[in-house]
């Protein structure tokens, strides 16, 4: 396990309640996207169109993602034109921005033997994660209960994030050390 390394109440002072509840829905990707799988990229934002075409208002934001191939697939969905791509920046950056979205959004390139770091931030943050995962592997196993958090766009509760933090998973191997 590994874990996000912030604390919660640190980054949850950049929260603009009116910027998150203004009647857009708010994906975000925090690094690479379709850079790990154009298959999967096309799984995320078809869902995302599908979501649209259900009457919601959506934007998309990546922060450190190429465009390239993702620009490409979001003009395949008519997407492109509601969303936004940011260049690398600082963690904590990053973080202010993702923290006045509603879904986090990731791939992971094996989910049946690798959960990714992303996942982590986007609970610490309360995001829930869109679920575009098979559902026999590991990663859907571990992470099921915070996909879109059962098929609802609600914030994940502080006491299920707390859960996940890094020194909370790591004060629980450290007698592995001694």
């Amino acid at each position: 396990m590994n874990g996000y390394d912030f604390d919660i109440g640190e980054v949850d002072k950049y929260k603009d309640s009116h910027i998150k509840n203004n009647g857009v829905l708010k994906f975000v990707c925090l690094g690479k996207f379709a850079e790990y799988d154009e298959q999967k990229a096309h799984e995320a934002i078809s869902k995302i169109k599908d979501i649209k075409n259900e009457g919601y208002s959506v934007h998309i934001y990546f922060v450190g993602t190429n465009k390239e191939p993702t620009l490409s697939i979001l003009k395949q969905y008519k997407l492109d034109d509601c969303s936004t791509f940011y260049p690398r920046m600082p963690y904590k950056e990053a973080l202010k921005i993702a923290i006045n979205c509603n879904i986090g959004m990731l791939i992971v390139r094996n989910e049946e033997i690798e959960y990714g770091t992303k996942v982590f931030d986007y609970i610490g943050l309360g995001l829930p994660v869109l679920d575009i995962f098979d559902h026999s592997n590991n990663f859907y196993k571990e992470f099921k209960n915070i996909l879109n958090l059962s098929q609802s766009f609600s914030e994940i509760p502080k006491d299920i994030r707390s859960l996940y933090s890094r020194d909370r998973n790591f004060a629980a191997i450290l007698h592995l050390l001694h």
